[in-house]
């Protein structure tokens, strides 16, 4: 195996980032550096003390001349040292980058690219993103395609339209003009969901955003404004945002007679009981004065509704289906089996447990009982993955050059 066929083999990435990948380059016009945690040494950077290993400097600047050629020699150690640090800490995102204009050619178009990071094997989806890669064989492609479209949109938003460099008159624009992006960039993936006839995966998207609006508020807006495609969120909208927990923790302390900490403690620890209350006191009105901010309880009702289609609806769902199919079998405990899905010679996605395919894995192993549902169930999916596969990821799976255009 020569140089260059190494360092592809390195930079092989998974299925799911190559529909993520896909997603992105369909959606972005400014070229784009992948960078991929899941070839750097995150056991070596957690250990010490989130330090990059001198193996990854290296790593990472081969990925980015291998995408963008001779473009690492603009980085100092320092700057590669940040990078390789945000992707090993971070899930996916986008960062904006420009190269001025040359001397020579002093009123020509500076060069704008981006660098976006993928999802790496060391931070597992859980809450809704995990419900959604759950419901179907399809969910995970669909909630890889969501997070690329919204980071490919990214690539092109002018990356001085907002942020603390601009000094807007009024408090609070920064962040209402940052919060527009990230709306622009959830409906942008939110159409595509409804287009591919997904609106519970759309309504999962806008849900999330509900349920980590307070933590997020630059991410809120799409909590909503996510079906509303005229409307742009305002300063009042990011306050709003910010605001809403605590309205909803002191009209529920309020209401049980409890202190504030009670109630964060029953939020968190016991959330489909404080939702219970949240809803009955939304239906008695005692959200709708709750402050001056109109905002605010729009907030409380796309939190209530989230908790209930997220973690309530989940839970009976589950329990009717055990309820239904006692015998149940646990597939992660059957030999260790993990799933792994593959992408072979023409886009073609095979789905593979412990060396063999899903339907003798279930027939060999399963219940016999359920063992004849299941292969039907993998059979009727199969089709449906190879085509959404086909249709969205790249055959090379590698991260191939971009070309300054």
């Amino acid at each position: 195996m020569n140089e260059q066929e190494e360092q592809q083999q390195d930079y092989t990435v998974s299925p799911a980032n190559q529909v993520y990948m896909a997603m992105v380059r369909a959606t972005a016009d400014n070229p784009v550096i992948f960078l991929d945690p899941n070839v750097l040494d995150r056991e070596y950077f957690m250990a010490n003390n989130k330090t990059v290993s001198a193996e990854d400097m290296i790593r990472v600047r081969d990925m980015m001349d291998a995408q963008i050629p001779g473009i690492s020699q603009r980085y100092p150690d320092e700057g590669i040292e940040r990078i390789a640090g945000l992707s090993l800490d971070g899930r996916h995102f986008s960062m904006q980058q420009e190269i001025p204009p040359s001397a020579d050619d002093p009123d020509g178009e500076p060069f704008r690219y981006a660098f976006i990071n993928l999802q790496g094997i060391n931070i597992e989806p859980e809450g809704v993103g995990a419900t959604v890669i759950e419901s179907s064989p399809l969910g995970e492609v669909y909630w890889n395609g969501f997070w690329g479209i919204h980071e490919g949109n990214h690539v092109d938003f002018d990356q001085h339209a907002h942020g603390p460099a601009n000094n807007y008159a009024n408090p609070g624009e920064n962040e209402a003009n940052g919060m527009n992006a990230e709306l622009v960039a959830d409906r942008e993936g939110i159409d595509w969901l409804m287009r591919k006839d997904q609106p519970e995966i759309a309504q999962a998207v806008i849900d999330y955003r509900a349920l980590n609006a307070a933590a997020d508020p630059l991410h809120a807006a799409t909590a909503i404004l996510g079906d509303e495609p005229d409307q742009r969120a305002t300063v009042e909208h990011f306050v709003a945002a910010r605001t809403f927990t605590g309205a909803m923790l002191q009209v529920v302390a309020e209401d049980q007679g409890i202190d504030t900490y009670q109630a964060i403690g029953m939020m968190n620890g016991d959330t489909e009981t404080f939702n219970g209350h949240v809803q009955r006191l939304l239906t008695e009105g005692a959200f709708d004065n709750v402050s001056d901010n109109p905002h605010v309880r729009e907030f409380v009702e796309a939190y209530s509704g989230a908790v209930q289609r997220q973690i309530t609806d989940v839970r009976l769902a589950r329990e009717a289906e055990l309820s239904a199919s006692p015998a149940k079998v646990n597939v992660q405990d059957i030999r260790g089996g993990a799933p792994v899905v593959t992408l072979n010679d023409g886009d073609q996605a095979t789905l593979r447990i412990g060396g063999v395919t899903a339907p003798q894995f279930f027939a060999a192993n399963a219940d016999p009982g359920l063992a004849e549902q299941r292969i039907a169930l993998a059979r009727e999916a199969e089709p449906a993955l190879e085509a959404e596969f086909a249709a969205t990821a790249d055959p090379s799976a590698t991260l191939t050059a971009n070309k300054p255009r």
